[in-house]
């Protein structure tokens, strides 16, 4: 290998496979571990075999930052949710298939929220809410999103506890939905 991996900068210290276990142990019960994100990587260069390099990641979003994502999926709370350069987004409002520009609030180690500025594409699945407080509220995450869009989603959350959290191959059924999808709670 090059000795170069993208998104990382080496610390200042080297450690012996030797102390390995025991750095791992400390971090572990450190509380400020918990602020970085640590990689392992063996053979690099510059470093000789056997030894192990501590690299932090770089966290490429940096809060008040405005970016560009494109919105790949839904979370569990019906945000969206995109990878910029590889690091997870979520983004409050946004749908699937859609690109947006958005500002970052919270940043995390594995994760950043952040608001939307401006919608650069559209989802076609995108309605406008029929509920008038519906910005104001925040009782109902998905307004935005049409009834049939709402029910694939409700479709592929079952699917990915089945099949990410659950780990079972089974097959999902299309779900049902009602006539008129107002007025009515369960």
């Amino acid at each position: 290998s090059s000795g170069k991996m993208p998104g990382l900068r080496p610390s200042a210290r080297v450690l012996p496979n030797s102390r390995y276990q025991l750095l791992r142990r400390i971090l572990k019960r450190s509380a400020k571990a918990e602020r970085f994100s640590f990689v392992l990587c063996y053979n690099l260069s510059n470093i000789y075999s056997g030894e192990v390099c501590l690299m932090k990641a770089n966290i490429p979003v940096q809060k008040g930052e405005v970016i560009e994502i494109n919105i790949t999926g839904l979370g569990s709370s019906g945000e969206g949710v995109g990878k910029y350069q590889g690091f997870t987004v979520f983004v409050p409002g946004a749908l699937p298939t859609e690109t947006v520009k958005a500002k970052v609030g919270l940043v995390k180690k594995s994760y950043a929220t952040a608001k939307i500025v401006e919608i650069l594409e559209a989802s076609a699945e995108r309605v406008e809410p029929a509920c008038p407080v519906y910005k104001e509220c925040g009782g109902c995450q998905l307004q935005h999103l049409s009834y049939a869009g709402q029910l694939k989603m409700k479709e592929q959350q079952v699917r990915d506890a089945l099949d990410r959290i659950g780990h079972l191959d089974t097959e999902v059924l299309p779900v049902i939905g009602c006539a008129n999808p107002w007025n009515y709670r369960n």
